[in-house]
């Protein structure tokens, strides 16, 4: 039953990279957002990650890992957008790293405590596995309400005059 699950899962994720790797360099130049394929490449990140601990298979797990913190920004990158590929990386790794570490050391410090119901041991782990689904989750969220926002309009070298220009 698991490799067809797997097999599945990776039937499911390849269709759905299909129209993003079809589309010409055209359709990335007229300031669409890039919001459905960052979008793509997250749910191809999570159904990586779940079929690889559903299957009992690290291998999957692993490449989950690798499409969620360089999918989206090889999206952005690809058309054009390289700060929002450096911010998205930066918001991929630094969210669930601080939320696992509030986590270890929120549930970790609660269950050294003689009333606690969770075993020391487990504490820490048990925060770092939540805040860093969290930090996973929140950080896709992110990237795809705010990062990957359509242009506004204004040319990003023309930024940097507007921003010296009000000081």
């Amino acid at each position: 039953m698991r490799p067809v699950t797997v097999l599945v899962s990776l039937s499911l994720s390849l269709a759905l990279l299909v129209p993003t790797a079809t589309a010409s360099a055209e359709d990335h130049a007229d300031g669409r957002p890039d919001r459905a394929s960052v979008l793509v490449s997250d749910v191809v990140a999570d159904g990586l990650v779940v079929s690889g601990l559903a299957a009992d298979k690290p291998v999957l797990g692993l490449l989950g890992l690798g499409v969620y913190l360089a999918g989206a920004p090889i999206v952005h990158g690809a058309k054009g957008h390289r700060d929002r590929a450096v911010l998205s990386v930066g918001v991929r790794v630094a969210a669930p790293t601080l939320l696992g570490y509030l986590g270890c050391k929120l549930i970790g410090d609660r269950s050294n405590h003689s009333h606690s119901f969770i075993p020391n041991r487990f504490g820490c782990a048990l925060g770092l596995g939540i805040g860093v689904l969290a930090g996973g989750a929140g950080a896709e969220i992110v990237d795809w309400l705010f990062i990957s926002t359509p242009d506004r309009g204004v040319a990003p070298s023309s930024r940097m005059f507007l921003l010296s220009g009000s000081f």
